[in-house]
């Protein structure tokens, strides 16, 4: 049986505080809405975050079991290494989805009829790459559909009209999420062009990933200036998109991203910043 650190490498919980903020993020957007935010819901939020990335990357995990093997980056990892079976990862991904189905339950009826609907999603991701160079987008739409989950959390109903601040914010999150996955699959730009799988940067190159990347945060970036504008945040909050895309900038040159990109975790620590501003900024501009 692994134990609790095997478990934890394995589904890198670290990894949630990238989706985490924004999720936060959709339901502080309701809550500027006038709907009532408490800390139970906040919990039952956390909590079916947690299940979903749980069965998430139990999936990504199981199916990538054998292209992680061959990979020198990641044949290290729980699975390659006979750490952990198939049927744990099947068991805990299946846990990982009931807790997601329990949580949304117990917050509104609304929440328990969409959770179901991102199964197959999470299925269909790890097998993108062996198809198409699209995949980054895929990622980034699955992602994207936090800030959405957790508005509908808080007000428990499908209100289109009322969702713009939401959507345009999981629009921008989806460029963002693309984005450094693009920056990331970098590292893996040989090895994919080797074993025929498909990526931005086995496609295309270096130099054409990276500009691609920038236009992905470029696009974040204005929308969340559109976000500010459309919610008449005070001037004074700029301050904090404009830190958020001067840590964009500096991943985009060279010598920083070589330097992110050394280490498994270094992009994704520089991107976890970005989300807790994103929760800093909503959270302030709702209640200043």
């Amino acid at each position: 049986m692994p134990d609790i650190n095997t478990w934890l490498r394995f589904l890198k919980f670290e990894h949630s505080m990238l989706a985490l903020p924004f999720i936060y993020a959709g339901a502080i957007l309701a809550y500027g809405q006038g709907h009532s935010l408490n800390l139970a819901v906040l919990a039952l939020i956390t909590l079916a975050a947690t299940g979903a990335r749980t069965c998430a990357m139990s999936l990504n995990r199981l199916i990538d079991r054998k292209i992680d093997a061959l990979n020198p980056r990641t044949n290290r990892r729980a699975m390659p290494l006979g750490l952990i079976t198939r049927n744990d990862a099947a068991l805990l991904a299946i846990a990982g989805f009931i807790l997601l189905i329990a949580c949304s339950a117990m917050l509104n009826p609304l929440c328990l009829a969409l959770s179901p609907l991102i199964l197959p999603p999470l299925v269909l991701y790890p097998y993108l790459k062996r198809y198409t160079h699209l995949s980054h987008l895929f990622l980034g739409a699955i992602l994207a559909l936090g800030p959405i989950g957790g508005y509908l959390a808080v007000i428990g109903t499908l209100d289109l009209p009322n969702m713009t601040g939401a959507l345009v914010l999981a629009g921008g999150m989806m460029m963002w999420v693309s984005g450094f996955d693009v920056q990331y699959a970098i590292k893996d730009m040989r090895f994919d062009r080797e074993h025929g799988l498909h990526s931005i940067p086995a496609r295309f190159g270096r130099k054409r990933a990276l500009f691609t990347s920038l236009l992905m945060h470029l696009t974040f970036l204005i929308s969340l200036l559109f976000l500010h504008l459309w919610m008449n945040f005070t001037p004074f909050l700029l301050i904090i998109p404009t830190t958020i895309g001067f840590i964009l900038a500096l991943e985009q040159k060279t010598p920083g991203h070589k330097k992110l990109c050394s280490k498994e975790n270094g992009l994704f620590a520089n991107n976890m910043i970005i989300g807790w501003l994103v929760l800093l900024w909503l959270y302030l501009g709702t209640t200043l």
